[in-house]
């Protein structure tokens, strides 16, 4: 009875992980346009967002913005996307993670 309730925890505690795991290739490179409230315009350069037509501009909806601290127009990133595009002029999508290249 011990094992079955000690295994049940287990499984309970692994599938409410949240961390997540990230591919090595963003899904664009691109050079930081403007940063207004929680939106950051970026203008694509490259990478496999390419792939589907996308190849002008994005905005980057961001959860928290205190964690942009520090970038500025003209920077350039790799972004990865959370979830999918949604369709507009610009496209936009929720980030999910972002480097600045050096």
């Amino acid at each position: 009875m011990r094992k079955r309730i000690l295994f049940v925890l287990i499984i309970f505690i692994i599938g409410c992980s949240e961390e997540k795991t990230y591919s090595d290739t963003p899904d664009f490179i691109g050079s930081v346009l403007s940063f207004e409230d929680s939106n950051l315009r970026v203008d694509i350069k490259s990478g496999n967002i390419t792939n589907y037509g996308y190849v002008d501009e994005i905005i980057i909806m961001i959860e928290n913005p205190e964690s942009m601290e520090g970038l500025e127009k003209g920077d350039e990133i790799k972004v990865w996307i959370d979830g999918q595009l949604l369709d507009g002029q610009p496209p936009q999508a929720k980030l999910a993670k972002y480097e600045t290249t050096e």
